[in-house]
């Protein structure tokens, strides 16, 4: 069994990766029971199945350590703020972890020891400074923002079913997409990087090439209430049923 953990903003939120016989199922997505200790209980996970370097497994993003969730974002309650971050997660909740305990439903449970993740995360967070400055920005400038890039319209529609590649519907083909948004101190779109994702390749290009078209965001703002260039970092999920 591989666990594959990465993160690509400067929050507590990763994305992980589990590939092993005991996670092959034959649904398109999977609630997942996931329990890092922190919760107090297990915390449901939606998780994709797909394959990676060909290698099938159970992807998952948006987790965090202690299993908070965001509130489901509606065009209703929809509002153009930026993402909430949710609480910080402190070094003592990190070095507490020692590793976490899977359920998929229809399979035995079954764990990881991993020892203490303080250390893990503190490369993490290490490699995401330094990520970030390749991307061209002052990693202090955006942990500090009084307000993260928001959006002007409503996210769930800069992709529809509409835009699913002819190809892999066909072929009920599903993918994880995990993209940045660059934006200028006016909250122009100036790039779309396609920064993980799941096989086949075809779908990355589609979610850039209609999300740079479609979605209008506001700037984000500096700890002195500028407006200042930024990103944002979403993670689309294709799916056929």
């Amino acid at each position: 069994m591989i666990a594959r953990f990465s993160r690509y903003d400067l929050g507590d939120s990763f994305k992980f990766a589990l590939f092993g016989k005991r996670v092959v199922v034959h649904r398109v997505a999977e609630a997942v029971h996931v329990d890092f200790g922190l919760a107090g209980k297990p915390v449901i996970e939606q998780a994709l199945s797909g394959t990676a370097a060909n290698r099938p497994g159970l992807f998952f993003a948006g987790v965090r350590l202690d299993g908070w969730k965001r509130p489901v974002v509606t065009k209703v309650n929809w509002k153009p703020e930026g993402i909430d971050p949710g609480p910080r997660i402190t070094a003592a909740q990190e070095a507490s972890v020692t590793g976490l305990t899977v359920a998929i439903p229809g399979k035995p449970a079954f764990r990881l020891e991993a020892g203490s993740l303080d250390k893990p995360f503190i490369v993490l967070r290490d490699c995401m400074d330094k990520l970030v400055r390749r991307w061209g920005y002052d990693p202090d400038v955006q942990k500090r923002l009084a307000r993260p890039i928001g959006a002007s319209n409503y996210p769930a529609e800069w992709l529809t079913d509409a835009d699913f590649p002819a190809g892999a519907l066909r072929n009920r083909m599903n993918a994880m997409v995990h993209f940045r948004l660059d934006a200028d101190a006016q909250g122009k779109i100036v790039g779309c990087q396609i920064l993980d994702r799941t096989e086949p390749k075809e779908f990355g290009g589609t979610t850039c090439t209609k999300i740079s078209r479609r979605a209008k965001l506001e700037p984000a703002l500096d700890a002195d209430l500028k407006p200042v260039p930024s990103f944002v970092v979403h993670t689309f999920n294709w799916r056929t049923g």
